[in-house]
């Protein structure tokens, strides 16, 4: 894992994609370098560039669902410079429960059957814990299991939220769900 930071903010302000204004003609070919150097530097990461045309640039800085990552994608934002044109983003946002794709975690599924998918939360201290009752759980696929929820929570609660609230994470058969349990859509009302 490279933590030098600084040096990735002096490399990045060198580069001429860097002062480009979004709405000028620039090709998006001229952010190949960004892309490469940020993954070189920060291939635990996932970090994405994008823009809003006539307004600004971003990079957001993601964990791959590792939440040993959280502290060093604070300190890369922490440390990145203040321009104009740029905004440097640390987490992605939650985006609401919707089906997700997850054909390819060797499933039974095509895509998460939100509506169909339990949860209960516990006690754990400061952090939250989290029984999911899924339909069709099979504990001996528990590993593409758990990375399609980790994938819905992210997406429905947001990467900060998953990697730094949730505390503690069990998957059960919905056959088992307690009758306190709610629907995984309602989690971000309970919070």
């Amino acid at each position: 894992m490279s933590s030098n930071t600084k040096e990735f903010w002096a490399w990045f302000l060198t580069e001429p994609a860097t002062w480009a204004v979004p709405g000028d003609d620039f090709d998006e070919e001229e952010l190949m370098p960004l892309y490469d150097k940020l993954e070189e530097h920060f291939p635990e990461l996932t970090p994405n560039v994008s823009w809003q045309p006539d307004e600004h640039w971003e990079i957001e800085f993601c964990a791959k669902l590792n939440p040993s990552m959280a502290p060093l994608i604070r300190k890369i934002v922490a440390e990145a410079p203040a321009l104009e044109s740029w905004r440097f983003v640390a987490f992605g946002p939650p985006l609401g429960f919707s089906p997700l794709y997850v054909a390819h975690l060797g499933l039974l599924w095509e895509q998460m059957p939100v509506d169909e998918i339990l949860v209960e939360r516990r006690p754990h201290g400061p952090t939250v814990a989290l029984t999911v009752y899924l339909p069709d759980y099979d504990d001996s696929l528990r590993e593409g299991f758990d990375t399609a929820v980790r994938l819905l929570l992210e997406a429905g609660m947001g990467e900060a939220w998953l990697l730094e609230q949730l505390g503690d994470l069990q998957l059960a058969d919905r056959s088992e769900a307690p009758e306190p349990a709610i629907v995984i859509s309602e989690l971000g009302s309970t919070d």
